[in-house]
C-alpha cells in the first residue's frame, strides 16, 4: 500500500474522531464546525507532508497535532478580540461622547471609507461615476441612459459586468 492509500485509509478510520476531538477542543471559542472541518484537514496535510507511517501510533500524533491546531486556533481569536476591544476601548476615551454607539458609528464611516476607496481603485474613471450617479444620487436606468445616449437595456448589461467585476474582486468583503 502507498503512503497516499494509507493516509486515505487513515482519513477513513479516524476522521470522525478527530472531528470530535477539534470540535471539544474548539467549544469555547468563537470557531465553528468549519473550523474544526479545516483543522483536522489540516492534521491531514502535515501527515502527509511528514509521511507519519512510520510512527507506532499514528492516531495519536493526529490526536497531538489537531489539539495543537485548536489552541493555535483559539490563542489566534482570544488575542484578535483583545486587540479589537482595546481598540475599542481607546477609541471611547478618544471620543468626546465616550459611548460605544460613538465608536461603532466612527468604525462604520471607517470601513465604508475604506471600501469606497477599494472600490475606487478597482473601477475605470467612468465606471467609478457610473455607480455613483446609480447609487447615491438615485437615478434611474432609463435617465442615465438617455444621458449617455444608449439604450437601457445595455446600460443594464454595463451595470451587470460592473457587478460582476466588483464581486469577482472583492467577494470575500
Amino acid at each position: 500500500m502507498n503512503r497516499y492509500q494509507w493516509l486515505e485509509e487513515l482519513h477513513r478510520m479516524h476522521y470522525q474522531t478527530l472531528m470530535r476531538l477539534a470540535r471539544y477542543r474548539l467549544r469555547h471559542s468563537a470557531a465553528s464546525v468549519d473550523d474544526a472541518e479545516d483543522i483536522v484537514q489540516q492534521a491531514f496535510l502535515l501527515a502527509a507532508e511528514k509521511d507519519i507511517r512510520e510512527y507506532d501510533e499514528p492516531l495519536k500524533w493526529l490526536m497531538k497535532t489537531v489539539s495543537n491546531l485548536c489552541m493555535n486556533r483559539a490563542t489566534k481569536q482570544y488575542r484578535t478580540r483583545q486587540k479589537q476591544q482595546r481598540l475599542i476601548r481607546q477609541r471611547m476615551d478618544s471620543s468626546p461622547v465616550r459611548s460605544i454607539y460613538a465608536v461603532d458609528m466612527q468604525n462604520d464611516a471607517m470601513q465604508e471609507q475604506e471600501m469606497r476607496m477599494l472600490i475606487e481603485q478597482t473601477l475605470t474613471p467612468e465606471e467609478w461615476e457610473l455607480l455613483q450617479r446609480y447609487i447615491t444620487r438615485s437615478a434611474s436606468i432609463e435617465e442615465l441612459a438617455a444621458e449617455r445616449g444608449m439604450t437601457p437595456v445595455a446600460l443594464r448589461v454595463q451595470m451587470h459586468r460592473l457587478r460582476k467585476k466588483l464581486k469577482k474582486e472583492y467577494y470575500d468583503l
